[in-house]
């Protein structure tokens, strides 16, 4: 029963965005990943803490400007959720900057090659996560 209307309210929320709404998030990501790794840190440089500080306020701004446009497109509902689950990614992130630090310290990474690693190891970590999702997504679907 739970999984019934588990899986009902997945299918209700998760199938009536618009398909153009699915493309301009997937052409943000890249365009934003683009911009990170190739404007923003095109050299490769230590990061100081007000760099920083500025970065993690625009990519903040940028994460909950996309909530208004799907509380715009989809309403309060799906807003809703997408905050909610915003939040739990920030708070589950917190602990990954004190795993980095332990890493990067035992392997002794210098400090100006940092956000290299640590991009790129977001670019893996997301590819990873969708290939979870999917072969999870099926596994419910088939059992």
């Amino acid at each position: 029963m739970l999984l019934a209307k588990t899986s009902e309210a997945a299918t209700s929320s998760g199938s009536s965005a618009p398909t153009w709404l699915w493309i301009g998030f997937a052409v943000a990501v890249v365009f934003f990943l683009f911009l990170d790794l190739f404007v923003f840190h095109k050299g490769a440089h230590k990061v100081d803490i007000k760099e920083a500080l500025w970065a993690n306020v625009l990519w903040v701004a940028i994460g909950l400007g996309f909530g208004l446009i799907v509380l715009w497109e989809l309403g309060s509902t799906s807003a809703s959720e997408y905050y909610a689950g915003y939040l739990l990614e920030r708070a589950l992130s917190v602990d990954n900057v004190f795993v980095f630090a332990v890493i990067f310290a035992y392997f002794k990474v210098p400090g100006k090659l940092q956000n290299g690693v640590l991009f790129w190891g977001l670019i893996m970590a997301l590819f990873m996560r969708a290939g979870f999702i999917l072969a999870g997504s099926e596994l419910i679907e088939k059992y």
